[in-house]
């Protein structure tokens, strides 16, 4: 999220239509924007009886984000004025946000470069804790790990330094603590834009840098104090970084080399290729790995090796390609294994097994088709349709039909419904019943160019199921949390 001053802009009641305006899904259990699940803690008896157990972990929700219930268009939740939090700066802009705390900043001092940032209690709006830190950066992106842990990062793609003295190609990392104990500043030297994904205790960053340069990727793992935990480097070209918090990996897609799963507790490569590797037909597409609920797939175009977690092999499915990814899907990790054959049959898979659990035969247009996992449901299209297929993922019955212009981004869920942003006006979101495909609200459109948006907003960068995903706008007036009220 951007780090900025605000406009002044009309109220809320513009529905949505708000300067600097963020829509936030937050993640569960202070995660940020990863893969997560909700765990349910042991509750003391009466007196006299013995404490029950506690119950086993929640599955983590594939098919995120998930968003708070979105039967109607959002409404004020809580509403806090800004006078009060930020007296003597301008407006604030969103910086992030997980499922206990908003963040909100607010450059005070241009000439300083000191901002003013904020925490609330996402469940009521009230002030949690503040700290004004130098963070000499003139454009800034910003992630919460945790409830006071924050991350600043810009980067220089030139080949010279920048005016506020980022070396040339490289990317400045800022941590900050909210017990005010200053800043701390990291430099990388390595090539490549940043791409950074909040832990629930730290920070993981991608960088990854163009084909042509002909270098590796690197990831590393920072504690949220700033301290390096490991740092690996991986095939040259590679576009992204998945991570799955809970599964405790990561993966990278794309690249011209091996793929990469690694753990993210210590950098170390999981899951054996080598066979994989031996039998793909030579200068065919490299190997092509995904996450999945349970663990990860590999291909080679010829087979597909399904490994759970901890790297280990399970199965292998044969006669079949992973279904390929809506451009804007909202998410790269799905609950079932999505697959199809070269007649345009699509079938789903059992991720823990591999065991194929469903099939649907081919029809016209099938050699092109796209898909996206929401919730317990996916998203189908055929070729260049201007309709999307709403199928259950338990059985792949086709339940619904979603009529759409263009190319929408899938923004998220709540379980029930699913949020579209359209492609032809990127200020505009469509609410369709996943029971159905039936359309239910619209937002209006947005003003001057400007409107809320969805982190991940249609990207698949992250692969958070996102518990409890927040909504909020920030005016120049207030900040309020959108939602539905009982």
């Amino acid at each position: 999220m951007g780090v900025s001053g605000g406009r002044r802009r009309a109220p809320w009641l513009r529905a949505w239509v708000v300067a600097a305006a963020v829509l936030v899904c937050a993640a569960a259990l202070a995660a940020g924007l990863s893969f997560v699940a909700v765990k349910v803690r042991s509750q003391s008896g009466q007196s006299g009886q013995t404490a029950a157990k506690a119950a086993p972990p929640a599955r983590p929700r594939p098919g995120g984000p998930f968003l708070d219930p979105i039967p109607a268009l959002p409404r004020p939740l809580w509403t806090t004025p800004l006078a009060g939090l930020f007296p003597n700066g301008p407006a604030p802009s969103f910086t992030a946000a997980n499922q206990d705390t908003a963040l909100l900043s607010s450059l005070v001092s241009p000439r300083d470069r000191l901002y003013d940032i904020v925490a609330l209690e996402a469940a009521t709006g009230a002030k949690k804790w503040e700290v004004k830190a130098n963070i000499p950066l003139d454009v800034v992106n910003c992630a919460l790990s945790g409830d006071s842990q924050v991350l600043c990062w810009r980067d220089n793609p030139l080949d010279t330094a920048t005016r506020d003295g980022i070396p040339p190609r490289t990317t400045r990392l800022v941590f900050i603590a909210s017990s005010g104990g200053g800043t701390r500043q990291v430099t990388l030297s390595e090539p490549g834009a940043a791409q950074v994904v909040p832990l629930r205790d730290g920070f993981f960053v991608f960088k990854a840098p163009q084909a042509s340069e002909g270098a590796p990727n690197t990831e590393i793992v920072f504690s949220s104090s700033g301290d390096r935990r490991w740092t690996t480097q991986g095939a040259a070209g590679g576009d992204e970084a998945v991570v799955a918090e809970d599964l405790g990996l990561v993966s990278v897609r794309g690249g011209l080399g091996a793929p990469q799963v690694r753990q993210l507790s210590d950098g170390l490569a999981v899951g054996d290729f080598s066979d994989l590797t031996s039998s793909a037909t030579p200068g065919q597409q490299p190997l092509k790995v995904a996450l999945n609920a349970s663990g990860f797939t590999a291909e080679n175009g010829k087979v597909i090796d399904v490994f759970n977690a901890r790297g280990k092999k399970v199965n292998q499915i044969a006669g079949w390609r992973s279904l390929f990814q809506m451009r804007n899907a909202s998410s790269a990790v799905c609950g079932k294994i999505l697959l199809q054959n070269e007649s345009g049959a699509v079938a789903a898979a059992d991720s823990e097994s591999g065991q194929i659990l469903w099939q649907l035969p081919g029809r016209d247009g099938s050699s092109m088709l796209q898909a996206s996992c929401v919730g317990d449901h996916f998203l189908l299209r055929a070729g260049f349709e201007q309709a999307l297929g709403v199928y259950d993922l338990a059985n792949g019955k086709q339940v619904g039909t979603i009529s759409t212009e263009g190319d929408p981004a899938v923004v998220g869920t709540d379980g029930s419904l699913v949020l579209l942003r359209r492609s032809a006006d990127q200020f505009v979101y469509d609410a369709y019943d996943l029971a159905n495909g039936a359309f239910v609200w619209s937002s209006p459109p947005g003003q001057d160019g400007e409107y809320l948006f969805c982190a991940p907003g249609g990207s698949s960068t992250h692969t958070s199921s996102l518990m409890g995903g927040a909504i909020y706008t920030v005016s120049g007036k207030s900040v309020s949390r959108l939602g539905q009220k009982p």
